[in-house]
């Protein structure tokens, strides 16, 4: 089967997601990430990409870019490549480091924008790894002025919109403040299935879905639906049984 064609952003913007291939972890240590974050650097300055966020977590990479002359594609190709010669070679293995395809999700305005930001600085805080501000591997720190952060990201247009440093990190503060998921319309990963599901609350924990009342039950179980999860995730998120699911989905 043919893959299907990117959709190009009249924006420019875009939330681009690349993942280990398989099981592959991408980094292994601080020498790796650092690695990446010099490759991306440079490759984006080659091919006129501006670097909007950026998140580097162990199997998967979060990057907010923008780009409008059509030289996205040789940016990435450029970086996966230059980084996977590096990994490989430090690791003595050979094969394809990243999946086939990068995740591309088109950005179209300001509110998807800065959403789209705030889920990439509040990635390791999903993960349960710690707070983003105490995540040294993203953009966060340079958003936020603190001295020692990598300066890799352009954080001009977003600071402008949201008023300053401090406007940015309490605006990342607010993590369920929204749903927002760049893997709308298509299966969201397990891993990621609590986080959309609690932000689908606010912020409440999806296992106290099952101690209200049965209308408020079924209000929460196609909030849930709503934001993309299927009934397998919602099952595990809020432990209620697979038949409660369906019957508030109108299924049973």
């Amino acid at each position: 089967m043919p893959r299907q064609a990117r959709v190009i952003a009249e924006s420019g913007f875009y939330h681009l997601i690349l993942k280990g291939n398989g099981s592959w972890v991408l980094f292994e240590d601080s020498v790796d990430m650092k690695r990446f974050v010099q490759q991306l650097k440079k490759s984006f300055d080659r091919y006129e990409t501006q670097l909007i966020a950026w998140c580097l977590m162990s199997n998967h990479v979060h990057l907010i870019i923008c780009e409008r002359e059509g030289l996205l594609a040789q940016a990435m190709q450029s970086l996966m490549t230059a980084y996977a010669h590096h990994l490989n070679e430090r690791q003595g293995r050979s094969g394809h480091v990243f999946e086939d395809r990068y995740w591309r999700v088109p950005i179209e305005d300001d509110g998807q924008l800065l959403e789209a930001v705030r889920y990439v600085h509040n990635n390791p805080e999903k993960a349960g790894i710690c707070d983003a501000k105490d995540y040294y591997w993203s953009s966060y720190g340079e958003y936020a002025g603190m001295r020692n952060a990598i300066k890799a990201a352009d954080t001009t247009m977003i600071l402008e919109m949201l008023g300053g440093p401090r406007q940015f990190m309490e605006f990342c503060s607010l993590r369920f403040a929204d749903t927002y998921s760049p893997y709308k319309g298509h299966r969201i990963p397990d891993d990621e299935a609590v986080g959309l599901a609690t932000a689908a609350l606010g912020g409440r924990n999806p296992r106290s879905i099952g101690e209200g009342e049965a209308s408020e039950r079924v209000r929460d179980i196609r909030a849930l639906a709503d934001v993309g999860l299927n009934k397998t995730q919602i099952t595990r998120c809020t432990g209620l049984g697979r038949w409660t699911i369906m019957k508030a989905l109108g299924e049973g």
